[in-house]
């Protein structure tokens, strides 16, 4: 009888987490003593929501400049909808990706620019800050990289029979035309190399310029025989210390362009030089900061204890950076 009455108790749990199964629900099945009871845990089907994001998801633009934020949405069950919203007011009209401001002026310096994307399973918001600035950016650029136009400084780890590197400009093979050809030379083992490249006529003075608002800053990069790791981010250098940009590109085997938006000092690590105190502002944006040198910073780092040596060779090509004053 005691047999007959398990089999029982078996069947019972195999229908039962049959129709909980049926019904979307998980059901939990005591496996330790105390004669093999049930215990059942409901939870109700849900599809996880959907999600947005804004880019970019801070902007700058000069009084009477032009502002585009566009929303991509992920997740959705449906198609999706978009309703656009400024400072939490709904924009009549704006239900595509992407919305458009026209003739920024200096009321619209600090405005939130959020999209609400609503599929069948949910919906999601984002939002993107403008910044109006009352004068216009002051670019930097290279696309033709004269080694004569670049300061260079590099850290090797390990220091002694660490990596090597070389510097040059080749003619061709950029995007297009010249660029900044960069040689690594990796020992075996686990192996890095951080090079500085400032560009020896493209210092910022605030104090005589006025207070930072934004950076905007952008390259194309290439690993230009597919082999190792190589990346680049923006670079500031102000007061001794070098800063770096928190956003990298690794780049492939083929051209890829690195931009980083509207960046404020607190999207800048400390890379290289003393520590900054804690009342310190550091990298200084204001009217009272240090000059600051602008670049950008290469690096190639071996994989593991195992790596073979070798050489790697990175490209740099259409180097600008924009800054933005209050």
């Amino acid at each position: 009888m005691s047999t007959n009455k398990s089999n029982s108790s078996g069947f019972g749990r195999y229908v039962l987490s049959a129709v909980i199964a049926a019904l979307g629900v998980i059901s939990i099945v005591a496996s330790g003593g105390g004669g093999g009871e049930l215990e059942s845990m409901w939870v109700p089907n849900i599809d996880p929501p959907p999600y947005v994001s804004v880019t970019p998801s801070r902007l700058t633009v000069e009084q009477g400049g032009t502002a585009v934020f566009t929303a991509s949405a992920g997740r959705t069950l449906s198609p999706p909808t978009f309703q656009w919203r400024r400072d939490g007011a709904t924009i009549a009209g704006a239900t595509g990706a992407t919305y458009t401001l026209v003739g920024a002026n200096l009321g619209d310096d600090g405005a939130q620019f959020s999209a609400e994307v609503t599929a069948s399973n949910g919906t999601a918001t984002a939002t993107g800050l403008l910044q109006v600035s009352r004068l216009p950016g002051v670019v930097y650029e290279d696309s033709d990289f004269p080694l004569s136009n670049w300061a260079l400084a590099s850290i090797a780890d390990p220091a002694q029979n660490g990596p090597k590197l070389a510097v040059s400009r080749s003619d061709t093979g950029g995007n297009p035309g010249a660029f900044r050809s960069i040689t690594y030379e990796m020992p075996a083992g686990d192996s890095s190399i951080s090079v500085f490249h400032a560009a020896v006529s493209a210092t910022y003075e605030p104090a005589t310029q006025g207070p930072i608002y934004g950076i905007d800053a952008e390259m194309d990069c290439k690993n230009l025989d597919g082999a190792g790791e190589v990346s680049a981010r923006a670079l500031l250098e102000q007061a001794g210390r070098r800063f770096a940009a928190e956003y990298r590109v690794v780049c492939i085997f083929g051209w890829e362009k690195y931009s980083v938006i509207s960046r404020r000092a607190d999207d800048f690590m400390l890379v290289d030089g003393t520590a900054c105190g804690t009342t310190e502002a550091c990298p200084d944006f204001s009217a009272s900061g240090a000059p600051i040198r602008l670049g950008f910073w290469t690096r190639s780092r071996g994989g593991s204890s195992a790596s073979p040596a070798g050489t790697v060779f990175q490209g740099i090509d259409n180097w600008k950076v924009t800054v933005w004053r209050k």
